[in-house]
């Protein structure tokens, strides 16, 4: 419990809002894809969440993130 406690939660409201369209138009994408395509769709929400989070590389690692998209 210790470590969800000390889990920095990014404001809603300080997120830009361009970021937020296209974190919605990629879940949209992602709900009509499947495949491999999906899969690196499902990369790059979570590279965004991850952002948000403002996750370490070891945090990041700890996920299962292996490298950042480019």
């Amino acid at each position: 419990m210790s470590t969800l406690s000390s889990t920095r939660v990014p404001d809603p409201l300080g997120v830009d809002k361009a970021l937020l369209r296209k974190v919605i138009r990629l879940v949209d994408e992602r709900l009509q894809t499947r495949g491999q395509d999906a899969f690196l769709i499902e990369k790059q929400i979570d590279e965004i969440v991850a952002d948000l989070y403002s996750l370490t590389p070891a945090e990041r690692r700890l996920v299962g993130f292996e490298e950042k998209i480019q």
